[in-house]
């Protein structure tokens, strides 16, 4: 059985990399041949290997991060992930025939908001016959969709074999658009344990942290002053040093995805905006306080995630007032039920008509 998975493929998310990885091995430990789609002309990666290769060398330090981190996120990409690349979108209907099944998600692939040419067209699989078309644990990222995108998403999601969502807020999107139940599902990095991640996880070359205790502090987005002195204040009352991933400046912006991992599994605390960060803390038993400092609200995800293993959801003020609460053995416990409903989805949904 052919698969074909339709994402963002991003080539600066370290958390974006890693659930196109899960959903990768999760669909070949079920016997199906995978790949992922890439859109990208010719000119265009050409164009992007010269700006990353002129960044590594430039004075400027965050053209130099970005750079690094760049190349790191290419190296894995070829090391794990298998790609199939084609010019531009309109080429997707040449392919369509190639494959049995075409799996969009996880990542936020139906927030609108990131849209700007064509990639409806992409990530609603309209190039698609309806009986290839599935979503696995799909993403809106914001809990609403915008009025002028409502008929387009209509026309197409009632078209789908199969939908699956990653928020609860999908999931009334979808229902309240369509009528169609629709399962809300883990993200699929969850569906693999954290053995796994952990066999594939590479301690940062730059500094020996095997022997230290630290707070990993993953920021997409900018935190205030007010935040720094917070987490200030925690590391010196808990005798930590502080990693801190906040802006291309920082010298810890250029890990790797695989990095990233040990450096989240290695944490004593885990301080972030990032969902995927938050999750893989979860996933390896890591205390976490997630931030809501991004400038567009997408906390939709972390809720979600946080009602459907029933955790309490640590703030910046629980850090203040050392009350973090830990995950304990029954959200695990939900956690392989929710494992069990993911794989249920997504064998029916693969199988033949």
């Amino acid at each position: 059985m052919k698969v074909c998975i339709v994402t963002i493929y991003d080539k600066n998310n370290l958390g974006n990399r890693l659930q196109n990885y899960a959903v990768q091995e999760i669909l070949k430990s079920l016997g199906c041949t995978v790949c992922t789609i890439v859109i990208a002309s010719r000119q265009k990666r050409l164009k992007h290997l010269c700006q990353v290769l002129h960044d590594s060398i430039s004075f400027d330090v965050m053209k130099r991060h970005r750079a690094i981190r760049q190349k790191k996120i290419m190296k894995f990409n070829k090391d794990f992930i298998k790609t199939l690349v084609i010019e531009n979108i309109t080429k997707m209907s040449d392919i369509a025939s190639r494959f049995d099944y075409f799996v969009v998600g996880s990542d936020q692939v139906w927030n609108t908001l990131w849209y700007f040419s064509n990639e409806d067209k992409l990530y609603l699989l309209d190039f698609a016959d309806p009986c290839k078309r599935i979503a696995l644990s799909a993403s809106f990222g914001i809990d609403y969709i915008p009025e002028k995108w409502k008929q387009r998403f209509y026309n197409e999601l009632i078209k789908f074999r199969a939908i699956s969502v990653r928020e609860y807020s999908g999931y009334h999107i979808v229902n309240d658009l369509t009528n169609r139940e629709v399962c809300v599902l883990i993200d699929p990095v969850l569906y693999l344990d954290d053995t796994f991640w952990r066999k594939l996880s590479v301690q940062p070359l730059r500094r020996r942290l095997d022997k230290k205790k630290y707070i990993f502090c993953y920021f997409i987005d900018s935190q205030d002053s007010s935040m720094d002195l917070k987490i200030t204040s925690y590391v010196k009352r808990h005798d930590l040093e502080i990693i801190n991933v906040k802006g291309l400046s920082n010298k810890f912006y250029c890990i790797s995805p695989l990095e990233f991992l040990w450096l989240i599994d290695n944490a004593s605390l885990v301080c972030t905006d990032s969902y995927h960060a938050y999750v893989f803390s979860f996933l390896f038993h890591v205390p976490a306080v997630y931030v809501d400092s991004c400038s567009i609200d997408m906390s939709s995800r972390v809720n979600s995630f946080v009602k459907l293993m029933g955790l309490n959801k640590n703030n910046i003020e629980d850090m203040c007032n050392d009350n973090i609460k830990l995950p304990m053995p029954r959200h695990y416990s939900l956690l392989k039920n929710e494992r069990k409903k993911f794989f249920e989805y997504i064998v029916s949904s693969l199988e033949k008509a």
